[in-house]
This record gives C-alpha cells, structure tokens and sequence, in this order.
C-alpha cells in the first residue's frame, strides 16, 4: 500500500513538473477544427518569454504567414510572471494534418491539429414531406392496397420508398387514465407534424 500511494505521488509530481515546464497552446493538442472556421490561437509560456527568441510555426512556415497576420504579446498575463501570444478569429482552409511547433528559445512543444473539410453541396431544392401519422403499419397497410400482395408481401413500393432519407419522430406521452389531467396540465406540446418541421429546419416552438 506504501509502495502504491508513493508511486502514484511520483506520478503526480511528474505530471505537474511537466504541465508546467512547457507551453501550453490553444486550440489543444488533436484538435478537430472544422475548414474555415473561426478560432483564437494562444500560448501561454510557463514565464516570461523573450518575443525576440519566441519562434512559432506551422508545418515548418512562420505561423504570421500562415494566419496572415502577427499575435499580440503579453509580457505580463493578469500581471503574473507569465507571458502570453494570442491572435484572435483565425482559420485554416485547406484540410489536412498541421503540427504547430513553439519554442522560446529554452523549452519547446509540438502539437498536432486536424482540419477536417465538408463534401460538397450537392443538394439545390430540397422537398421536406412530413407524414404526420404514417407509422410503419399505415404505410405497410397502404402499400398493400397500392399494390397488392403476393406471398405476403407488397407488389410494389410508395413513392415515399424512394426518397433519399426518411426518417421517424416519437413524441412521449401518458398513456394511463390517472395521468391524463396531469398531461393536459403539463404536457403542452406542440402537434408532432410542427416538431418534425421545426426540428429540421432550426426553429423549436
């Protein structure tokens, strides 16, 4: 037990000599930043840094370069001895891997962030077709009187079979006769149709 409860306090010590004797760096370490998004890059040195010897780069190029403009030294951050970089509202657009490296001349530290993109748009008019009611047994029901049925199953399909994707909506309720006061009560939600509406196209009424 002596040994274990030593050990794991030479891990911690370990832990926190080395969270304080490097830099840390905003966004952190495998990052997922989205293409073209906005974000602030910072570091914060473990002291006072000297911005003459402070070097930072993006896969090798000068991050000024990268980002398109230089950050704003702070050689007292919330006046303690700590000195800080930050550059606000930046982006990267071409996806891929990007190691940020940064050193003050004494320590260094290399991190790695992913820019992940998007495909691209392929949809122009998009029909939103909302079948308040349709559960799977209506449209089974339905599709078999459309069609008609042979070995027990449809002989063809609805139209709603071929759309690129469907999907189902479940509103929960009291279903026991003691909680129906309860549910007129408490439960005013919206028509299940308007749910599905707002659902998908932002607004939630």
């Amino acid at each position: 037990m002596h040994r274990f409860v030593a050990a794991a306090a030479c891990f911690a010590i370990s832990i926190a000599g080395s969270a304080s004797s490097a830099q840390t760096i905003y966004p952190i370490d495998r990052a997922e930043i989205l293409s073209g998004a906005q974000f602030d890059f910072k570091i914060e040195f473990s002291g006072l840094a000297d911005p003459a010897k402070i070097s930072v780069s993006l896969n090798g190029e000068d991050y000024a370069k990268a980002f398109g403009r230089t950050a704003t030294f702070i050689e007292r951050e919330d006046g303690k001895d700590q000195s800080a970089l930050i550059l606000r509202d930046v982006s990267l657009t071409p996806p891929g891997s990007y190691k940020i490296h940064v050193t003050d001349g004494v320590q260094s530290r290399e991190i790695t962030w992913n820019v992940y993109g998007t495909p691209p748009r392929k949809a122009k008019n998009v029909i939103l077709f909302i079948g308040d009611g349709m559960s799977p047994a209506h449209r089974t029901a339905a599709r078999l009187l459309a069609k008609g049925i042979a070995e027990g199953k449809a002989r063809g399909k609805l139209a709603i079979d071929a759309a690129h994707g469907t999907g189902r909506h479940r509103r929960q309720r009291f279903h026991h006769y003691r909680f129906r006061k309860l549910r007129q009560r408490l439960c005013h939600r919206p028509q299940i149709g308007g749910q599905c509406h707002g659902g998908l196209r932002g607004p939630h009424t």
